[in-house]
């Protein structure tokens, strides 16, 4: 069996060791993978892609007693009644659930 080249190896080595650095690194550490959307009155008001873990606020437009999320990520996410997401939540949103939610002031996307 023929043994590549030392040429073919200098080259290849490096090149394929930058792509697998690239790949790596093009998702972020903390992110959930997929999209998540709020709805009110049936509007997409909000979308985040690959959204980072932590907290959203609500400065969504409009006033609505229900709003919809649907969390197409692989995370799970907390909602809030009230802004900054503190305390303990509201309710939860499995990964890849969607659901009516009733007074929403902010979500928190959890890892």
């Amino acid at each position: 069996m023929r043994r590549p080249s030392l040429v073919f190896r200098l080259v290849f080595g490096p090149v394929a060791t930058a792509l697998l650095l690239v790949v790596t690194i093009a998702s972020p550490a903390g992110a959930a993978a997929g999209v998540l959307r709020i709805s009110r009155g049936g509007t997409v008001v909000r979308t985040y892609d690959n959204p980072a873990a932590g907290c959203y606020q609500g400065a969504w437009p409009g006033v609505w007693l229900s709003d919809f999320l649907d969390n197409d990520t692989d995370s799970e996410v907390w909602v809030y009644a009230g802004d900054r997401c503190q305390g303990d939540p509201d309710d939860r949103l499995s990964a890849h659930g969607s659901k009516y939610v009733d007074h929403l002031g902010s979500v928190r996307v959890v890892h």
